[in-house]
């Protein structure tokens, strides 16, 4: 019993400071951003009158609309080949001058390489063949005509028959079919030298190209106007007709081959609209029209190609670029849908400015979808009756960074 005193007093002391001893104190619970703070949180572009009137702003409501639903595919351009010329040789002979480049722009008619060839002296030789030819056949017509008119003289004077003034009339019309063929063959001559091998008929010696005349060279020039796409000869090359020497392209108009899946084949129709975009100008859309829909399956890439048209005045688009194509589709679709310009990117977000009243516009951020003529579907952040702003976001994006970078 005296041997238990100790312990039972050391418990004591244990539970009467343990009892002393002042509770941890609670940690204070996170704050619940409610609703009405997060509000308060959004961020905002205030401009004064004097802003706005400076600058333009249009907003309008955002309503739904039907639109033409879009096949989004990818492909390549190239030159149109209905405006592609590949340029030959006529005949035989040797590249003896380089007139043109590739990459140089040409006009019809405008020459681009100069070669020797036989023809050219042939050609010359038969046209003063021809000519000398008629020359002798005019002066004959011209006895005939005598002799026959003296003929009727004496017929008329009782002393010559009337067949001596018949044959001398036969003798003069044998004499004016001989002239007419004269004359054909004269113009096949001319028109051979002029025409096809593009020759001029008086020689000039002395003006000389690489040693020859050029009055003996056989000019080769360009049948439209257009970019020289690929020259596949040099001086001293030696030609013949089949031989491709230049391919000219008007890049004013091109095409896009585009790739389309199989199973999206039936939505494709002829002369739908068509939108594509190309890396180097990614904020423009360069409008076209499907004119044709292949008939075959590429079997390594299971698509089929439709070629799109594509108008290409400020020369953009160059053969051999990859694009991306929005093909309007047969059906359409209903939603809400922006104009592009009117959608921004801020921090990897896409984002537009909704107008709360003049001069205040909030940042609201959205998911927006494909691209339909022009436009841009809203799949979510905004609702109908909200006023977008559709000119003039980018301004405001400009005056909200300018904020952040001042904060």
């Amino acid at each position: 019993m005296i041997c238990r005193l100790p312990r039972l007093f050391a418990l004591c002391l244990v539970f009467l400071a343990s009892c002393g001893s002042q509770p941890d104190a609670p940690s204070a619970p996170a704050p619940v951003s409610s609703p009405a703070a997060a509000a308060e949180d959004a961020r905002l572009v205030e401009l004064t009158p004097e802003a706005l009137r400076q600058i333009s702003i249009l907003a309008e409501v955002a309503q739904p609309r039907r639109l033409s639903r879009v096949l989004s595919t990818a492909g390549r351009i190239t030159m149109n080949e209905n405006r592609t010329w590949r340029v030959g040789a006529v005949t035989d002979g040797r590249i003896v001058d380089i007139a043109r480049n590739v990459g140089d722009t040409v006009r019809e008619g405008e020459l681009l390489a100069r070669m020797f060839s036989h023809e050219i002296h042939e050609a010359r030789a038969e046209f003063a063949r021809a000519k000398s030819e008629l020359a002798r056949l005019q002066s004959r017509r011209t006895f005939l005509q005598t002799s026959r008119d003296r003929a009727q003289r004496l017929y008329a004077l009782k002393a010559a028959s009337l067949q001596q003034v018949q044959q001398a009339e036969a003798e003069l019309l044998d004499q004016e079919g001989e002239i007419r063929n004269a004359e054909t063959e004269l113009e096949r001559t001319r028109f051979h030298l002029e025409e096809y091998l593009r020759v001029k008929l008086e020689s000039n010696n002395s003006v000389r190209v690489a040693g020859f005349p050029e009055s003996d060279l056989l000019p080769i020039r360009s049948p439209a106007s257009g970019a020289i796409i690929e020259r596949t000869v040099t001086p001293g090359t030696v030609v013949q007709p089949a031989t491709t020497l230049f391919v000219v392209s008007d890049l004013r108009n091109v095409w896009m081959i585009a790739a389309v899946q199989q199973q999206d084949l039936s939505l494709v129709r002829m002369d739908a609209p068509v939108q594509v975009r190309i890396q180097a100008y990614p904020e423009t859309a360069f409008a076209g029209r499907v004119r044709w829909i292949g008939s075959e399956l590429d079997p390594s890439t299971r698509t089929v190609n439709v070629r799109v048209e594509l108008p290409n005045p400020a020369l953009h688009l160059r053969p051999e670029m990859y694009a991306s194509a929005d093909i309007a589709l047969a059906d359409s679709e209903e939603g809400l849908f922006l104009p592009q310009q009117a959608i921004q990117e801020l921090n990897g977000q896409a984002v537009v400015f909704v107008e709360l009243d003049a001069g205040r516009y909030a940042v609201r951020p959205l998911q927006s979808g494909p691209a339909m003529d022009g436009k841009r579907r809203v799949l979510s952040g905004l609702s109908a009756g909200d006023r977008v702003v559709v000119e003039g976001s980018f301004l405001l994006k400009s005056k909200l960074l300018e904020a952040s970078l001042a904060d």
